[in-house]
């Protein structure tokens, strides 16, 4: 797997080097291409070991995405990024009621390309909202919103909408679910491709036998999940359901820079997980 993240990282140091937009946005799905390739792959080979003590199984990792004392508000639209990737790997998670961090639920070599794709595109988003916060375009937009009023008279508070230009939060907010919107759907399409193209090729290996049956790629993947969600189910103490919110209302501006700036993204050269810490 190691050969995996090295060829992705390869790929995505020539983008580093174009601006050609195509070429960029080629990079990404060739990332995701050759990560469902090998997963597939390796489920195929699961499938036709004979020596089932050497199979690989799922396991559960946890992957920190704040310091415990981190008090980002935006937070969860980093938990909706690494799910949007671990989506399209076959990883399932749990997610702290803190969203400091996640358990992932999956196959060794999913959960090493999730961390992967998530380490560079988490840089990539933090960086992209801040040079487009910097150019000030969202303070062209008009947002109706409830303020507190004092009565002047009787001195009671009470309610009113009034138009406010667009602060910096609210566009930060909307510009990371553009893009973990738009990266979420490049992911997607890139594997769709593969599954669609599949082919099958022989495995040289002492522990698998020929004389299986035929098994098309997109079945292959469907048990695979199976198998992760028993996993989950048997291992998981998590409980209730996840309340971070999204952050679209409010900016249309921010969350068609962040779709646009997911579009440019490219993987690969970024820090580890928690390596930079977001900002609020």
């Amino acid at each position: 797997m190691s050969d995996l993240i090295d060829k992705i990282g390869s790929l995505l140091m020539k983008a580093e080097s174009t601006d050609n937009q195509h070429e960029k946005d080629a990079y990404l799905t060739k990332a995701q291409e050759l990560a469902t390739l090998a997963s597939i792959d390796l489920e195929m080979a699961r499938g036709r070991q004979i020596t089932k003590t050497i199979r690989e199984t799922p396991i559960k990792r946890e992957i920190k995405l704040f310091e415990y004392y981190d008090n980002s508000r935006n937070k969860s639209a980093f938990v909706y990024l690494v799910l949007a990737i671990g989506a399209q790997n076959d990883v399932e998670f749990d997610i702290a009621h803190n969203s400091t961090y996640v358990i992932a639920y999956g196959y060794p070599s999913d959960i090493d390309v999730t961390e992967a794709l998530y380490a560079s595109l988490s840089q990539q988003m933090v960086r992209e909202a801040e040079d487009y916060l910097k150019t000030g375009e969202y303070k062209k937009e008009i947002r109706r919103t409830q303020v507190k009023v004092k009565d002047q008279v009787w001195g009671w508070y009470d309610y009113k909408m009034v138009d406010k230009p667009v602060d910096g939060r609210v566009a930060r907010r909307a510009f990371y679910d553009g893009f973990k919107s738009k990266v979420s759907s490049r992911l997607r399409e890139a594997r769709k491709a593969v599954i669609k193209d599949y082919v099958a090729t022989p495995q040289a290996d002492a522990f698998v036998t020929t004389d299986a049956p035929a098994v098309s790629a997109d079945v292959v993947l469907v048990n695979k999940r199976a198998t992760v969600n028993a996993f989950r189910k048997e291992k998981s103490n998590a409980r209730g359901s996840y309340k971070g919110s999204y952050g679209r209302g409010g900016s249309s501006g921010g969350y068609n820079a962040g779709q646009a700036a997911g579009d440019r993204a490219r993987l690969g050269g970024g820090a580890g997980i928690g390596g930079k810490k977001a900002i609020a």
